[in-house]
C-alpha cells in the first residue's frame, strides 16, 4: 500500500463534484489548524498557502465556478511527495491530518 493510500483511508467511489467538493472543504478546514496565525507551519507547507486560499476563494465564489474550483484544487494535490512527507507518522497530528485531507481531494479529482 502506497504511503498515499496508507495515509487517507477514506475512499470515494463516486467520482462526481460533490465528493471532490466534500474533499476541498476538509482541506480547507484542516488547513485552519495548520495555517493558524499564532503558529509556525513547517518551510516544506510554505508554497501552499496561496494555492490553499485560491481554492478557498473559488469555493466561496456566488455565484460558484465548478471549474475554477477544480483548477484550484488540482493545483494544490499536484505535488505528490509534499503529500507524502505531510503524511509521515513522525509529523505532527495537524500535518498528517491536512495530508490526508490532500491525499482525499486527490484521489477525488482522479475518479
Amino acid at each position: 500500500m502506497s504511503t498515499l493510500a496508507s495515509c487517507d483511508r477514506r475512499t470515494t467511489r463516486a467520482g462526481t463534484w460533490q465528493s471532490s467538493w466534500l474533499a476541498a472543504m476538509m482541506v480547507i478546514k484542516s488547513a485552519r489548524r495548520v495555517f493558524t496565525p499564532g503558529s509556525r507551519p513547517p518551510a516544506e507547507l510554505l508554497p501552499l498557502v496561496e494555492p490553499v486560499l485560491r481554492l478557498r476563494d473559488a469555493l466561496r465564489a456566488s455565484p460558484p465556478d465548478d471549474e475554477e474550483t477544480r483548477r484550484s484544487a488540482a493545483d494544490l494535490v499536484a505535488d505528490t511527495d509534499l503529500i507524502q512527507w505531510a503524511c509521515q507518522p513522525d509529523q505532527p497530528r495537524e500535518i498528517r491530518e491536512f495530508g490526508a485531507s490532500l491525499g482525499w481531494l486527490s484521489m477525488t479529482l482522479a475518479t
